[in-house]
């Protein structure tokens, strides 16, 4: 492989994991959202929380198709992390 591929297989790399990470980092907030809003009613919570993945799920299935799972992935992070804060 020269050393012009390489660069260029390099960058497409460095940009896949760049917006892998930018998915993930956008969608931790919406995930906190929902152990909050769980302290205050849980049925809003399931709601909003089946809400979003309905969401996401649709939107791959049926218009981008770009791997929905990853901000999902970053949703379920937001709640973990938000519901490990709320309970220590």
């Amino acid at each position: 492989m020269d050393s012009s591929t390489r660069d260029r297989v390099n960058n497409m790399i460095r940009k896949a994991i760049k917006t892998y990470l930018y998915r993930i980092l956008i969608h931790i907030p919406v995930g906190m959202v929902v152990p909050i809003i769980a302290k205050l009613n849980d049925m809003v919570a399931l709601v909003f929380g089946l809400g979003f993945l309905i969401y996401e799920i649709n939107e791959d299935v049926n218009h981008l198709k770009d791997g929905a799972y990853i901000d999902i992935q970053g949703f379920l992070i937001g709640i973990a992390a938000m519901s490990i804060f709320l309970l220590v």
